[in-house]
C-alpha cells in the first residue's frame, strides 16, 4: 500500500511549508525561548533543504524535510503504538 493511499489528505508541499513556516514564527512570538516552542521551522538546514518540526515536550516529534521536488517527512508518537499498513 503507498503513502498516497494512506494519507489522501495532505496538502502540497509549499502549502505545508508556509503552514510550518507561519506556525513557527506564532510560536517565536508566543515563546521567546526555543525549548519551550512545539513548532520550529529551520530554513539553513542546506542550499535547497528546510525543515519544519512539531515537538510536544513528551517526546512524541513530527519533522519535514521540504526540498525543492517535495517533501518527506518522518514522525514518532509514543502514545500511539506499533501501527502496521493495513493490507491492500
Amino acid at each position: 500500500m503507498t503513502i498516497e493511499v494512506t494519507v489522501p489528505e495532505l496538502p502540497t508541499p509549499e502549502t505545508l511549508e508556509r503552514t510550518f513556516q507561519c506556525l513557527a514564527m506564532l510560536d517565536a512570538l508566543l515563546s521567546p525561548e526555543w525549548q519551550y516552542r512545539y513548532h520550529s521551522f529551520n530554513t539553513h538546514c542546506s542550499n535547497q533543504e528546510r525543515m519544519g518540526t512539531i515537538r510536544d515536550g513528551s517526546g512524541d516529534e513530527l519533522f519535514f524535510l521540504f526540498l525543492e521536488n517535495g517533501c518527506a517527512f518522518k514522525g514518532y508518537m509514543q502514545e500511539f503504538g506499533n501501527y502496521a499498513l493495513p493490507d491492500e
